[in-house]
């Protein structure tokens, strides 16, 4: 059964018609495309997956309404969806720090939720230009803007940047590890922006 005869003996069941399915496909003519779409997917991506976008999408196609409970609606979805995973969102933690403030907790995610795209862009630069002073700066400044909300990976991703960069300067390991902060930082824009 190919993955189009898949899709639609997944659209024939009736408890399965609202769900999202992401086609990935190496063809990428337009035809093509149109024949995923008209047999049951969403979106379509081509082969090779970004990372980035595909998390991007799962997070597109999660129904908020689902995430919301009462008890946190002052910080809003954002946080029932990363309660359960401390690695990334530590919403107990960071309440706890904030004398359980609720609303100063969904304002400081806020101001994070604008500051991201500044420091994805800083870190481009420096990676382009292969600035280590500058790059270190950013994400010892980023590791310590997220380490207060227990942003657990995205702080250690910052954290390993920094260290790589004071153990070697710039070099091939410290561009690899900067394109997963890069990811770590995308994932939370993308989350931030759908829930808070």
């Amino acid at each position: 059964m190919s993955g189009r005869e898949l899709m639609v003996k997944i659209r024939s069941i009736p408890r399965y018609q609202s769900c999202a399915l992401v086609a990935v496909t190496g063809f990428s003519a337009e035809a093509e495309i149109t024949r995923f779409l008209s047999d049951g997917a969403n979106e379509v991506l081509n082969k090779p997956v970004s990372f980035v976008d595909l998390k991007a999408l799962i997070y597109k196609y999660l129904n908020p309404a689902q995430l919301d409970t009462p008890d946190i609606t002052a910080a809003g979805s954002f946080l029932k969806l990363h309660q359960t995973n401390p690695d990334v969102f530590d919403y107990a933690k960071t309440l706890e720090q904030l004398s359980n403030n609720g609303d100063l907790l969904k304002e400081l995610l806020l101001v994070l939720k604008h500051e991201l795209p500044q420091y994805t862009r800083s870190i481009r630069e420096c990676m382009t230009g292969s600035n280590a002073a500058r790059l270190a700066a950013e994400t010892h400044k980023l590791q310590g803007g997220v380490s207060m909300l227990y942003m657990y990976k995205l702080e250690q991703a910052a954290g390993h940047v920094n260290k790589a960069i004071r153990d070697n300067g710039f070099d091939g390991r410290v561009n690899n590890l900067a394109e997963l902060l890069l990811v770590e930082i995308d994932t939370v824009s993308k989350v931030l922006e759908f829930h808070v």
